[in-house]
Formats: C-alpha cells, sequence, structure tokens
C-alpha cells in the first residue's frame, strides 16, 4: 500500500495514516519517534506496543510487534553486522547497520564510511515511488512504495546500479494490513494489521 504525502509539504508538517504519524522535515518525510520505539536486548521488551521494533542482540535478529507478539523481519544477514553502540565503530564491512544508541541514528557502511540512512546530504537524494528514479547518484536511497523494497543506488567503478537494502526471507515480502488477510496483493503476501 503506498502512502499518499499531501503535495508541497512544509517543515514540521505531519501527516497521520493509522497509528503511524509521520513528519516533513524540509527534505523529506520521516517517521515520528513518539509512533513506535526501537530496543535492542537478549531479551524482548516488556509491555510493547503495534509498530516497535526489537533487535535480539545475542541473535542477530529483528522483530516488529504485531497481533501481540514478537514477527522476525527478514533474517541474519549474510555477512553484515549489526552494532549499536554511542560511538561509531572502527572498523566495518560494506553493508554494515550500525545504531547510534545516543542518538536513535542509523548509519550503513558504504565505501568506507559510516552514511546515515534516511539523510540526504553530498548532493544525495532519498526518493518514494514505485517507478525507478531518473538520473540517480551514487549513494542516492530509493524506496519503492509499492514493494516496501528500499534500495541504494552503487556504482563500483565499471558500472551502476540499484542494490536492495537488506533482503525478505526467501524472496517472500510482507506487507502488514496492505490487504485481506492469506491473499497475494500486488505480488507480496497479505496480513490484515487490523485497527490499534
Amino acid at each position: 500500500m503506498a502512502i499518499d504525502f499531501p503535495a508541497s509539504p512544509s517543515a514540521n508538517d505531519s501527516h497521520t495514516v493509522g497509528t503511524t504519524t509521520f513528519v516533513y522535515n524540509g527534505t523529506y518525510w520521516g517517521r515520528s519517534g513518539n509512533t513506535s520505539k526501537f530496543s535492542a536486548s537478549d531479551t524482548a521488551p516488556s509491555s510493547p506496543s503495534l509498530g516497535d521494533l526489537w533487535y535480539e542482540s545475542d541473535t542477530g535478529k529483528t522483530f516488529i510487534y504485531y497481533d501481540s507478539t514478537w514477527v522476525e523481519l527478514g533474517h541474519a544477514s549474510d555477512g553484515q553486522s549489526f552494532k549499536v553502540s554511542d560511538t561509531a565503530p572502527s572498523t566495518g564491512n560494506a553493508g554494515d547497520i550500525w545504531y547510534e544508541s545516543d542518538t536513535g541514528k542509523t548509519f550503513i557502511r558504504y565505501d568506507s564510511a559510516w552514511v546515515e540512512i534516511g539523510h540526504a546530504s553530498d548532493g544525495q537524494s532519498f526518493n518514494v515511488g514505485d517507478t525507478v528514479p531518473g538520473s540517480p547518484t551514487a549513494g542516492d536511497i530509493w524506496f519503492e512504495s509499492d514493494s516496501g523494497g528500499a534500495y541504494i543506488y552503487y556504482a563500483d567503478g565499471s558500472s551502476s546500479q540499484w542494490v536492495e537494502l537488506g533482503h525478505s526471507v526467501s524472496g517472500v515480502n510482507v506487507n502488514i494490513d496492505g490487504g485481506v488477510s492469506s491473499t497475494n496483493f500486488g505480488g507480496m503476501f497479505a496480513l490484515d494489521g487490523g485497527s490499534a
């Protein structure tokens, strides 16, 4: 399900879809910090709310709280790691993720540097749409609104292409509340998220 954001927003405008609120920061729409929370620990958080995220630090698995239970997102990576600290790791492999615990920012290891996810800088842009953006530059991020996939435009020296950030289990995408339960909706399995 694509989100229909208002045209020509001003900085600090908000838009609510269901129980999720998005705020426009002057460049892109970001999920409001008060709509869900992120936790990292070896044990599941107590008293979670619908949509909360939990990184199980001893296994490297990520979960979302849905329908009164923790549901795993994706799977453990293919060699990438997820780090949580208030200082940047001194080393990392391409594709590693770092969650900066004191600011709540998330970074990906790209071209020997930590690059903030969701923050367009140095000419990079963040695009939302169901078609490939025209004239991309290395480092641009694209959220494909009809499938829920997230991509980074990567130039390896001999070619340039959109590369998916992470991937789903066995190629199955899950669209929560995007269609009728147990059906195929737009090529994705649909779960009815109900109402909060």
